[in-house]
């Protein structure tokens, strides 16, 4: 196998691996709000709180 057929070949491996790989990475909320800080109403009660 010629080395431009071999580097094509492994080049034409690399990204159509990587194309799933990126897809399944990319969270699906990426364009969410991100989240906010928590109120103290929001927390639990302290065990030994009354």
């Amino acid at each position: 196998m010629p080395k431009r057929t071999r580097a094509g070949a492994l080049l034409t491996l690399t990204v159509t691996g990587l194309a799933p790989g990126a897809t399944l990475a990319t969270p699906a909320n990426a364009l969410a709000k991100a989240p906010g800080f928590l109120a103290a109403a929001d927390l639990p009660p302290h065990p030994s709180s009354s």
